[in-house]
Order: C-alpha cells, then sequence, then structure tokens
C-alpha cells in the first residue's frame, strides 16, 4: 500500500494520513475560534455576564462516565443506533453563584429522534430539564451539564455546540 506525499517548501514530506490529521486540527480549531466570537458578541449583547462553551471538538470537558463524541465530524451523536446515550459535563465551580441561566444549542433532530438538555440541581441528586433559548431562575455555585440524545431506525441526532450563559 502506498500513500500519497505531499513535500513542503521547508522541506517536511507528509502523508496523507498525515493530512488529515492537519485538516482535523484545522477544523477543530476553526470550529473554536468562530464558537468564541460568535458567543463573545452574543454575551455582549445580553444581560448573562459568563458562558460555558462546548465547541464539542475533543473530549477536555467531558465527564469521563460519557461516551459520545465522533471528533471526525465535531458532532455528537449516537455511536449505535436505536439507542439513548448521554453526554455529561464535568463539574463547573463557578466564580460567583448564579441568579439566571440560559442554554443555547445548535443541533439536528431528525423525525422520530430526541435531544433533551438536563442540569444538576442545587443538592446535585437531580437532573433537571432544561429547554435551549428560555431563561431558568436558579441559584447554583456549581454546574453540570447532560446532553441525552435518542436515535431510531437509521436516523441519529446530533449537536453541533452547546453554550451555558448565566449571571
Amino acid at each position: 500500500m502506498t500513500f500519497p506525499r505531499q513535500k513542503f517548501h521547508d522541506g517536511q514530506v507528509v502523508h496523507d494520513y498525515h493530512l488529515n490529521g492537519i485538516q482535523l486540527e484545522i477544523a477543530r480549531e476553526i470550529k473554536k475560534r468562530y464558537l468564541i466570537n460568535y458567543y463573545d458578541l452574543r454575551l455582549l449583547n445580553s444581560p448573562y455576564i459568563y458562558y460555558f462553551l462546548e465547541p464539542v471538538i475533543d473530549t477536555t470537558r467531558r465527564d469521563g462516565g460519557s461516551a459520545l463524541l465522533d471528533t471526525d465530524l465535531l458532532v455528537i451523536t449516537n455511536t449505535v443506533l436505536k439507542a439513548t446515550e448521554d453526554w455529561t459535563t464535568l463539574t463547573m465551580t463557578l466564580s460567583q453563584p448564579t441568579s439566571e441561566i440560559m442554554l443555547f444549542a445548535e443541533h439536528k433532530i431528525p423525525d422520530n429522534t430526541a435531544i433533551d438538555y438536563y442540569y444538576l440541581d442545587v443538592d446535585g441528586s437531580t437532573w433537571l430539564p432544561l429547554q435551549p433559548e428560555t431563561p431558568v431562575a436558579v441559584t447554583l455555585s456549581s454546574i453540570k451539564l447532560r446532553v441525552v440524545l435518542t436515535a431510531s431506525g437509521q436516523s441519529k441526532p446530533q449537536v453541533e455546540q452547546f453554550c451555558l450563559m448565566w449571571r
């Protein structure tokens, strides 16, 4: 088996499997930069003070108990058809208690599939539903988010990114 090669001006020779890795890293960085700029502007034009962004480019902010991630597509999606799987973030200790939170999310929900968002309540024992772009008055000093994806047939829902803002 042979791999096509690309020679750069600095003399570095890169095979196609290296280029795929480089393209993935570039795609991750572009997505991260774009979303940071987008939510920075959105934050400036909102009553919120802080935000947590999950651009879904790696697993650094994912709880170890969650298995959902398709890094090649840069989205969260079900790994098994006809299954319910979840993505849970690490617990975030906030710099000051919240008075209100709001979730923003970009997702694709085909027919007969579902995406549900939750946050962990104050005592840390119950997952409470969270609707995107609906403010929730709650006092929290730490927060943990959960995204539950339910697939059906050949259809799988996808979450491209989500962001939690609070004040």
